[in-house]
């Protein structure tokens, strides 16, 4: 996606207090990449906000998706990616709600269910070689 079609929209920063990915990110880590990233793009930002650590729980991600703002700045695409199924639910409440999701660290976005479904493929095929035996000769 071009970043400069973004430039006069609101987003709302989203960040993590798990691991994401079997790592463990500060959260002003995570806000600081956050807001370098929507400098750089030009994205207007809304303070962030911050996930209970509790596994499994969206509680302030649903409530972000709920609030006024033309899309969601995400840390990390694993920060939903914890669960396949939960996480098509989830991007397809955001985009349900005509919402952009932007993922920095990955520098990923989803504006359509077309990018969506690239994305979970991408997904699926990661997994899949992930668990094959590679033979090298």
């Amino acid at each position: 996606m071009n970043f400069q079609i973004l430039n006069n929209k609101i987003f709302r920063g989203y960040i993590s207090s798990r691991d994401i990915n079997g790592s463990f990110y500060p959260q002003n880590i995570q806000n600081l990449i956050i807001r370098t990233f929507c400098k750089e793009k030009k994205i207007n930002l809304q303070l962030s906000g911050t996930e209970w650590n509790v596994k499994d729980s969206f509680l302030m991600l649903r409530s972000v998706i709920e609030e006024k703002n033309d899309g969601i700045i995400f840390f990390s695409i694993y920060q939903i990616l914890e669960n396949l199924e939960m996480f098509k639910i989830l991007t397809n409440k955001i985009l349900n709600k005509k919402k952009v999701m932007i993922f920095c660290l990955e520098n990923i976005s989803i504006s359509n269910k077309k990018e969506l479904n690239n994305i979970i493929n991408s997904i699926k095929v990661n997994k899949l070689i992930g668990k094959m035996k590679l033979k090298y000769k």
